[in-house]
């Protein structure tokens, strides 16, 4: 890679210098922050190469946490073509903003009694799932006081609100 110093023009002139990039990190004495590569690089090359570039050489961004955030927590879609498999979406403010984020849990999965509920608001008077819930909320680093709201589904059925923001203080979830 070939970096160009340039020095500070004195009198309206400038010196440009074409160094190797070991040669310009060597008179440096540090190496030059992947950050200032990567947006010199995005700038000539095809942006699908400099992203590939910037996976391979940078800390993930905070879209790409994110995305592999979001990814983690999918639900398979095969699983929505079963009844007996609930999927909890749970609405919350992110702590230190007012920004709205989605998670959601194949509660089958991780607590299989939910099935049994014929009506699934049943499941946030159960001591038992509301332990279980709570604990999966903390794990997954949703802030439980930042909750806006709890929706179930079951299979393909429509999307139901079980609680609201305004419901909680009759069914409180806890961190267990």
């Amino acid at each position: 890679m070939v970096v160009v110093a340039i020095d500070d023009p004195a009198d309206g002139a400038a010196i440009v210098t074409v160094l190797e990039q070991a040669q310009f990190e060597n008179d440096f004495r540090k190496p030059i922050d992947k950050s200032y590569l990567f947006r010199a690089m995005a700038s000539v090359v095809k942006p699908d190469v400099a992203n590939d570039w910037r996976k391979a050489n940078m800390p993930p961004n905070r879209k790409d946490r994110r995305a592999a955030r979001l990814r983690a927590g999918t639900v398979d879609s095969g699983a929505l073509l079963d009844h007996d498999v609930v999927i909890f979406k749970v609405d919350y403010r992110a702590t230190g903003t007012d920004v709205v984020m989605r998670t959601e849990f194949n509660v089958t999965r991780g607590y299989p009694a939910v099935a049994a509920f014929d009506d699934l608001k049943e499941c946030l008077g159960n001591d038992a799932f509301l332990q279980w819930f709570g604990a999966s909320l903390v794990r997954a680093g949703v802030p439980i006081d930042r909750v806006l709201a709890i929706k179930a589904a079951r299979g393909q059925e429509p999307l139901a609100t079980l609680a609201t923001e305004d419901s909680f203080a009759t069914a409180p979830v806890q961190a267990a």
